[in-house]
């Protein structure tokens, strides 16, 4: 391995290389069944009902040999967004905060520290929010959960400005006209990102998508105005401090 011409390049052009071996679509992050354990996986493209193993024969590069171990891993972690999944923060309380943090810390434990400062974009994914079917008193536990949410994974990115790091998730969405909609096909999933250095301002952002989603695609306008009402509320919330120790 010592007289291959990688060794001639100049380490820029190696980390070129490397980088375009290990750049790949987006990988979840799940956690297993047991705590603190987490699995890594990619959609598989022919399939949505499959997965894939995480970067694929692409990671077989890192097993060549040391030297390129130890300069190509932290690259996988650079050149690739980590979506970190969570679930409806309405439907089960262990897909609220804490499950998704408590995602995360696994993630980033078992990576190590010098690959968790590679990370350069991490999306935090919480499915699906319809809060067109739910009461008001599910709504508001809604926000409340996500405003939780996004103030804590507001702190990590304070404390890790090399992050960059977002909260999505899925809005069903429903055409206008119903007498051309099949029962077959399925709601228009929107997804809203929220960059969590500037929640308040992406929620606004979010709330101008939607708006212009309806233009587009004909939306019913009934559903549009409960999700814009929805993330307007939420954008006031995530503008107010949070409640002292003690207050309700």
């Amino acid at each position: 391995m010592e007289d291959s011409p990688l060794w001639k390049l100049p380490v820029e052009l190696r980390l070129n290389i490397y980088e375009y071996v290990l750049h790949t679509t987006t990988i979840s992050v799940c956690q297993d069944r047991r705590p603190s354990r987490v699995f890594a996986f990619i959609e598989d493209p022919d399939c949505q009902d499959h997965t894939l193993s995480a970067g694929g024969g692409s990671l077989q590069l890192l097993r060549v040999c040391k030297q390129i171990n130890s300069e190509a891993a932290p690259l996988f972690y650079a050149c690739n967004q980590f979506q970190v999944v969570g679930g409806n923060p309405n439907s089960d309380l262990s897909y609220g905060p804490e499950m998704i943090l408590s995602t995360l810390h696994a993630f980033v434990a078992k990576i190590g520290p010098t690959n968790t400062k590679a990370l350069s974009d991490v999306c935090f994914f919480i499915a699906p929010v319809g809060v067109e079917n739910m009461d008001p008193r599910e709504i508001e536990e809604t926000k409340a959960t996500l405003v939780e949410i996004f103030r804590r994974l507001h702190t990590i990115q304070i404390q890790r400005p090399y992050w960059r790091l977002k909260a999505s998730m899925n809005c069903c969405m429903y055409p206008a006209d119903w007498s051309t909609y099949d029962e077959d096909d399925l709601p228009i999933l929107y997804e809203p990102a929220i960059d969590l250095k500037q929640p308040q301002a992406s929620l606004m952002l979010a709330i101008a998508d939607f708006e212009s989603v309806r233009d587009s695609k004909g939306l019913c306008s009934v559903d549009v105005k409960t999700f814009t009402d929805f993330f307007r509320d939420l954008s006031e919330k995530m503008g107010r401090p949070p409640p002292l120790t003690g207050e309700g």
